[in-house]
């Protein structure tokens, strides 16, 4: 079986029949360029990424920042909660704490920092991470009121493990593509999804099975898998079927099966 990349950053299968899949960079380039910066996303797509997975957080004073855990601890050495520090503190808070050798400051970085830099992008996984209900409310009419401003309907899922935000952002914004995000069997991913009126399932790939496809293809929902950094477990995803992946070495990825 032969694998072509293309321009817009999918690998098609050249084989039986043709079939297209997405290589998703993962916060960016996770592992090539610190995580969620503005930088990892440039980095990624200057090297052929067209399709992108992100984290969305508040910050104190209620803007969308790009950021994936609940604290500055991790990616900058700072112990403090991202929902207790303004926007303005945020964006001057270099997060490259956990990426040795990059050279320049990265910054935490406003939603709209991230998409304005990388224009070019094709698709965008946006994950809202669990959080009170109050807090998941807002971010629902922000993001909304974002993808509608950025006319981002097309290219955007809007993705969560939390069923809850997934049912009030399909309330609010039905014309807003939705994703559920699982991590384990016990979730039942395919009848999770399909019950939440989904239209994307997105599975930790260790979960990947031809059973679990058929379920999915026969719900009509599209599955999209993480984080995959072993370049023949891609090789072997994809040859199963898979429509997307996320993983931290895009780039990397792209290079690999671009080799003749």
């Amino acid at each position: 079986m032969q694998l072509i990349p293309q321009k817009d950053g999918t690998i098609l299968t050249n084989g039986s029949g043709y079939h297209f899949m997405e290589i998703i960079g993962h916060r960016g380039a996770r592992k090539e360029a610190p995580e969620n910066t503005v930088e990892s996303f440039i980095h990624a797509q200057n090297n052929g990424c067209f399709h992108f997975e992100l984290d969305v957080r508040l910050s104190s004073d209620r803007s969308l920042m790009v950021y994936h855990d609940k604290t500055l601890k991790r990616t900058s050495g700072i112990k403090r909660k991202v929902i207790a520090t303004s926007s303005k503190v945020l964006r001057h808070t270099d997060a490259r704490f956990n990426t040795p050798g990059w050279p320049k400051p990265c910054y935490i970085p406003l939603l709209k920092d991230v998409v304005d830099a990388v224009p070019n992008t094709l698709s965008w996984q946006f994950e809202v991470k669990p959080d009170s209900h109050y807090n998941m409310k807002v971010i629902i009419k922000k993001l909304s009121h974002f993808i509608m401003k950025h006319k981002l309907n097309d290219k955007v899922v809007a993705t969560s493990s939390s069923k809850w935000f997934l049912k009030e952002m399909k309330r609010f914004s039905p014309h807003i593509k939705t994703g559920y995000v699982a991590a384990h069997k016990l979730h039942r991913p395919v009848s999770t999804c399909i019950a939440l009126d989904c239209d994307l399932l997105v599975l930790h790939e260790e979960l990947i099975s031809p059973s679990l496809l058929r379920h999915a293809e026969l719900g009509s929902i599209e599955v999209s898998c993480w984080t995959v950094n072993e370049l023949d477990r891609m090789m072997y995803l994809k040859e199963l079927g898979i429509k997307s992946l996320i993983t931290d070495i895009p780039t990397t990825a792209i290079k690999h099966f671009a080799k003749p």
